[in-house]
């Protein structure tokens, strides 16, 4: 077999034709949309942990305040991308989420995996860096 006749496996990366998803996902969103998005979203988790955090009287406490700011920041990437196949912050930019294949949303555990990182918030002082 010479290196002309590799052919890919169904669903392997690097499939022709793969990518863009063939239901029109579209081509992904810029640096700057994305980074956008993010800060939106980020603003939105940053309010409502500030909220959490004043009604619980936990601001001197870094496990509680990274406790907030990592596990609420993880369940609201999961249950938008999962639910509505974007964030507000997505949506406001025009962006959107998609699973493998196309698929219109990810699956819980697709979604939980790729927004594994924000759980690092959880660990104080290195998880915010």
């Amino acid at each position: 077999m010479t290196t002309g006749d590799f052919q890919p496996q169904p669903g392997q990366y690097g499939e022709p034709g793969g990518y863009p998803p063939p239901t029109g996902g579209g081509e992904p969103g810029g640096l700057g949309v994305r980074f956008g998005a993010r800060l939106i979203d980020g603003i939105i988790v940053m309010i409502v942990s500030w909220i959490l955090i004043f009604i619980t009287d936990s601001m001197s406490n870094f496990w509680i305040t990274g406790l907030f700011t990592g596990l609420l920041t993880f369940l609201y990437y999961l249950g938008f991308e999962v639910t509505q196949g974007w964030t507000p912050g997505k949506k406001v930019l025009g962006l959107s989420v998609r699973g493998p294949a196309g698929a219109a949303k990810p699956s819980v555990q697709q979604s939980a995996i790729r927004n594994s990182w924000t759980l690092l918030a959880i660990i104080p002082f290195i998880g915010g860096l």
